[in-house]
């Protein structure tokens, strides 16, 4: 992978023998798992490492243009117009200042990532525990609500039959003392107070 984003046209060599360098590079890549999208990578490096600006602005344009054109069809086109300006006085070209680059790892960052991995294992294991908690509640919810219990663990008030209720004010059965139709008794002044001299 290195090799082929490293690879830019060299002085004095042509457009055709850099892209077959490149398609030749680009074979060695299909072999490896996990590989980026060769055509995608092949026909950025080939735009990328030309040296000549104008071909490459070029290229440029027409990749905008056309996203689905193919390597082979890029580069027979970049070989058309390499011949039409090989008439055309040559200016020296600029390389492109950056080619490749390679992370080399460093053992603070991996500690740090190391440390996130753990973390989200753990916290992802906590998520799933209270997930499985929530559904355990919802169950034990839903089982009390059938039996006609509450929440809050008290039974919910069913009609009970009245005919067995005896009324505190007037020993009646049939209502309770909220319901009596007796007149509630006033209280009359007590005798209580300056009796016992």
């Amino acid at each position: 992978m290195r090799e082929l984003c490293n690879r830019v046209q060299r002085d004095g060599e042509s457009v055709s023998t850099y892209a077959f360098a490149l398609m030749k590079l680009s074979d060695k890549l299909k072999t490896f798992d996990g590989a980026p999208d060769v055509q995608g990578t092949l026909k950025e490096q080939f735009r990328d490492g030309l040296s000549d600006m104008v071909l490459r602005r070029e290229v440029k344009r027409l990749m905008k243009d056309n996203a689905t054109l193919s390597f082979v069809a890029l580069r027979d086109w970049a070989l058309d117009m390499s011949e039409e300006s090989s008439n055309l006085p040559r200016r020296k070209a600029q390389k492109p200042g950056v080619y490749g680059m390679e992370a080399t790892p460093n053992p603070q960052l991996s500690a740090i990532l190391e440390t996130l991995v753990t973390t989200v294992e753990k916290q992802t294991g906590i998520l799933q525990e209270l997930k499985n908690d929530q559904t355990a509640l919802s169950k034990r919810v839903e089982t009390l609500e059938m039996t006609g219990r509450t929440t809050e663990g008290r039974r919910t008030r069913q009609r009970a039959d009245k005919s067995q209720i005896e009324c505190y004010r007037c020993h009646k059965r049939g209502h309770y003392a909220s319901e009596c139709p007796n007149p509630v008794p006033v209280p009359g002044p007590s005798n209580r107070t300056g009796q016992g001299n």
